[in-house]
């Protein structure tokens, strides 16, 4: 299913809009009242949804999947207030900064019972991420460079997690970039300093500079770091497997990258950036992309 057929759903929009990598496209919802909060788009493999309570439905912040994935029943005083879906396992943070996790385990990345105080969560291939009082926490398939993560003197703000690799920002901008290099993944552009946020996708990453801008680097296949001609105004990045989003000031999203399974929108033109028309419209949702 295309991700921009989600507007013809009488929904209000929420603040955050994720998509995926092409191998599986995920799906994760936010109900609130009786308004449907899309947050995501679909997987071949598997889906996941949060609902708020609604009359004779499902407690607010319970976790609902189907496919190959199910989500677990929370009692209610241990509801989920944000999630993260992977390849093939997801995290969500519960009420106090708990963490629970659940599908794919054979690597231990859907075990979380020793966390606490968590503010951020990511998932990658087999390796989950998160940050704790302002550090970096990892854990999962151990032979994945991706869990040696760096240690950093200033608190960490937010996290992106790639497929083998992983992306941080500071409380002053900075990006840390750790991990599996093949494409030169965690090779930070010169000069990338005071940024806004960061994304990372199967092999590539993505920052927002302080002017606005983008950044990308990394896997170039299909195009996916060849960041528009004059894209500015940017307000939030995504980052898919081999695909990207950006979202402007205007309410407007642009995507370019690989468009295999119609990610961005641009029947067989995989590499000309286009803004979606669809989407125009929207009143300035945020947009991020999970695997």
């Amino acid at each position: 299913m295309n991700m921009f057929s989600i507007n013809s759903v009488k929904a209000k929009i929420s603040k955050s809009i994720s998509a995926t990598w092409p191998a599986s496209f995920f799906s994760e919802f936010l109900r609130k009242t009786t308004s449907l909060w899309v947050i995501g788009v679909f997987m071949s493999c598997g889906s996941l949804r949060l609902f708020a309570g609604t009359p004779g439905g499902s407690p607010q912040g319970q976790p609902m999947s189907w496919g190959s994935m199910a989500a677990p029943y929370l009692n209610d005083y241990a509801l989920v207030t944000s999630i993260a879906a992977g390849y093939d396992h997801c995290l969500g943070i519960q009420n106090g900064g708990t963490v629970i996790g659940w599908g794919n385990n054979v690597n231990g990345q859907a075990t979380t019972s020793a966390l606490s105080s968590i503010t951020a969560i990511a998932v990658g291939r087999a390796c989950s991420l998160a940050i704790s009082n302002g550090v970096l926490v990892a854990w999962g398939d151990l032979n994945s460079p991706e869990t040696t993560v760096p240690t950093w003197s200033n608190s960490i703000s937010a996290v992106a997690a790639g497929a083998d690799f992983g992306l941080a920002l500071d409380n002053t901008g900075s990006v840390i970039a750790w991990g599996d290099n093949t494409y030169g993944q965690t090779n930070l552009p010169s000069g990338l300093s005071g940024a806004r946020a960061v994304s990372a996708g199967w092999t590539h990453g993505m920052a927002i500079t302080a002017s606005g801008n983008v950044i990308a680097w990394g896997d170039n296949t299909v195009g996916q770091t060849n960041v528009p001609s004059g894209l500015s105004g940017v307000t939030a990045i995504a980052a898919g497997g081999r695909f990207c989003l950006a979202l402007k000031t205007n309410g407007k999203v642009v995507a370019w990258g690989d468009n295999t399974y119609g990610q961005t929108n641009m029947g067989l033109s995989h590499w000309r950036p286009k803004t979606l028309a669809a989407l125009s419209r929207w009143p300035r949702p945020a947009i991020s992309l999970t695997f």
